[in-house]
């Protein structure tokens, strides 16, 4: 056995032949593709992982996109029934409605003009003349402050 120990230290500087070397170097190659393997395997998994969250993304966007949708659905429904319901109130409030309507039911214009009733003891307001006030003098009184001459 000594001399097994002392050969093998020889050996080793010893100069190394050709099938030596492919041996010496194979270990070397092995380490190195396994390098490579590990590499690859751990782009394999990094573009797996990326393609689960590209997928997974897609499908929150889809989702809220369906939200949207629907909501824009929703809110479309809404303005047509508040046009409609503007266009019922616009025809209720109309005057020609609003005349026919009390004709129906009997009203009828007064003869004159309403009057005033003052109560005892409760200031009067201040006018030009003691008369009421019409629609047609007050008129005449703003229309010079509106900015279009009177005529």
């Amino acid at each position: 056995m000594a001399t097994a120990v002392r050969r093998a230290p020889a050996l080793a500087r010893a100069p190394r032949s050709a099938s030596t070397a492919r041996v010496a170097r194979a270990p070397q190659a092995v380490a190195q593709t396994r390098g490579h393997g590990r590499a690859l395997a751990v782009a394999a998994v990094a573009t797996v992982v990326a393609l689960v969250f590209a997928v997974v993304f897609h499908v929150v966007l889809a989702q809220s996109q369906l939200q949207l949708d629907s909501m824009s659905t929703q809110i479309a429904k809404a303005q047509h029934t508040y046009e409609a319901r503007r266009l019922e109130l616009a025809k209720l409030s109309a005057p020609e409605r609003i005349i026919g309507e009390a004709e129906r039911l009997g009203l009828v214009l007064p003869p004159e003009p309403p009057t005033y009733l003052t109560v005892d003891g409760a200031p009067t307001p201040a006018s030009e003349t003691e008369q009421p006030s019409t629609t047609l003098s007050d008129w005449k009184a703003v229309k010079p402050h509106l900015g279009d001459p009177q005529p």
